[in-house]
């Protein structure tokens, strides 16, 4: 077959071809598949509508922190970005601070004279 498996070819009463898997293919299956056995002994647990209302009670506290999570993030991240833009803005400024004696002093051809 195409799927790369090892089968070998019989032929049943219809005379019909019918896969028959080797030694090798029985052991693969018998290593891929173990099985699980499972506890009958114990009926499993019920769950009462008090379960169902606390875990809905749960849900919703949870759901509540963390929209208010959401929102502290949201704030924090605006409050960062207007310190940025703010800081950049007084930075970037497109003439030089002024120095506080400029405006006093006289050109430097006139105090030579």
């Amino acid at each position: 077959p195409r799927d790369g498996r090892e089968t070998s070819l019989s032929s049943d009463e219809d005379g019909k071809g019918v896969q028959i898997p080797t030694e090798r293919q029985r052991e693969k299956r018998s290593q891929s598949t173990q099985e699980i056995p499972v506890d009958r002994a114990q009926p499993p647990a019920l769950i009462t509508r008090e379960d169902i209302a606390n875990l809905i009670t749960a849900l919703r506290s949870t759901n509540e922190t963390l929209q208010q999570q959401g929102l502290r993030i949201t704030a924090l991240e605006e409050s960062i970005r207007s310190k940025r833009s703010a800081s950049r803005s007084r930075s970037r400024s497109r003439t030089p601070p002024r120095r506080p004696d400029v405006h006093n002093r006289r050109p430097a051809l006139e105090r030579l004279q």
